[in-house]
């Protein structure tokens, strides 16, 4: 009672429906590609689109009779998801195949019912059917291509792994030759300078012999000196006495 008495509302509901399955659509490709990562300027352009289809709300809820708008919109939005399809497949991404089988499943059996229906021919499938069969083939390679991408993932991260562990080898190795190195550059300083010191204690051992013998050449010529001073004393005093006898 209450929907039935604002102008519009079923389709502004309907609006929202399917602007929210396009916006829906566009997320799911941004999330399941790894956009903002791996293709940062499909990120951008997708982010262009969300606002494209925000227009596309607006104008169907305040501007209904205005069908060029939204066509625009809808072509724009089309034409870029068939652009990053053929793109993906030009990368040879080995997941795109599943995401675009499963939408062109989907697009194909929905316009197929929809073309039945409107010739009005008979066909074992009706309507729901087969837009059903459609929803469900879309599921499945759209849920076989996320196993693929899990196996993908997990192969990276396995090969991420693998490299990380062989850097982290080569690291420890390098390590070992730079200690190794140290090592003997250590070895050889601590023998040079037990060399050093073994020359320095024969050096000092010398010196301490030559002072030694300086001590005893400096005893013995003080003892040389006195014996000499003793002697020309004597010869001194001889010389004095004989002097005084010659002189009486």
């Amino acid at each position: 009672y209450v929907i039935g008495e604002i102008p519009n509302t079923f389709w502004v509901i309907e609006s929202f429906i399917l602007i929210s399955c396009y916006f829906s659509f566009f997320k799911f490709l941004q999330h399941y590609f790894s956009l903002e990562v791996k293709y940062p300027v499909w990120y951008k352009v997708f982010k262009g689109i969300y606002t494209l289809l925000i227009l596309m709300f607006v104008s169907r809820v305040f501007l209904p009779e205005v069908d060029v708008i939204r066509s625009l919109i809808l072509a724009s939005v089309l034409l870029v998801a068939i652009g990053f399809f053929v793109y993906l497949i030009f990368k040879k991404n080995p997941i795109v195949m599943y995401v675009f089988g499963g939408t062109m499943a989907f697009a194909l059996s929905l316009l197929t019912a929809i073309l039945l229906h409107n010739l009005g021919v008979q066909f074992f499938l009706d309507f729901n059917d087969l837009a059903m069969f459609g929803i469900v083939t879309q599921i499945v390679l759209f849920s076989i291509g996320l196993a693929n991408r899990m196996q993908i993932v997990l192969a990276e991260s396995q090969k991420a792994k693998d490299a990380f562990i062989s850097q982290l080898e080569e690291n420890q190795r390098i390590q070992k030759e730079i200690n190794e190195q140290l090592e003997k550059k250590v070895k050889l300083r601590t023998k040079e300078i037990s060399n050093q010191k073994e020359e320095i204690q024969e050096k000092a051992k010398e010196l301490e012999k030559v002072n030694e013998e300086v001590r005893l050449m400096n005893e013995n010529l003080e003892l040389e000196v006195q014996k000499r001073t003793e002697h020309i004393k004597l010869q001194n005093k001889k010389l004095i006495d004989y002097a005084f006898r010659n002189a009486h």
